[in-house]
């Protein structure tokens, strides 16, 4: 009598979200699971896995370090999901509520990725910059705005 009632797996698939992206903040933090992670020193190469507080771990990483950390693992292993729920919690951290956080999309073109970056950004050389990229991005093709990132 009560299979009558359980939904089948199309009806399960239209109403649980299960992609990173489309989860609410809430539900994000709600349905968040401990992850072990792999740390590699880059000096040596070596792997440490990091299996108790690995994302405040690296969350006290990335608030220490102002720089970029790649997140590489297999399709499904939960990368999304970990880039967003550090998103959340550096928003709701005291400590960094006055940083700027942009989330790049993960089908983003490189020119994509810097108009992103320059959101928001008041005043004329950002209104400069922005004219730039657009004039550099249809005259060049992506390896040469690379290149011009990397030498101006």
């Amino acid at each position: 009598m009560v299979n009558r009632y359980w939904p089948n797996s199309s009806q399960i698939a239209t109403c649980i979200r299960t992609e990173a992206e489309e989860l609410s903040p809430y539900v994000l933090q709600v349905v968040h699971e401990p992850m072990r992670l792999r740390r590699v020193n880059i000096n040596t190469g070596s792997f440490d896995t990091v299996s108790t507080n690995a994302e405040e771990q690296l969350l006290d990483h990335l608030k220490r370090h102002s720089r970029p950390i790649p997140i590489l693992g297999d399709a499904g292993s939960g990368k999304s999901h970990l880039i967003r729920f550090l998103d959340v919690q550096l928003r709701n951290d005291p400590e960094t509520q006055d940083w700027i956080v942009k989330r790049i999309p993960k089908s983003s073109s490189l020119r994509q990725v810097l108009e992103i970056l320059l959101e928001d950004m008041q005043g004329q050389n950002f209104d400069d910059l922005r004219s730039k990229i657009t004039e550099v991005g249809d005259r060049l093709n992506t390896r040469e705005v690379a290149e011009h990132l990397t030498l101006f």
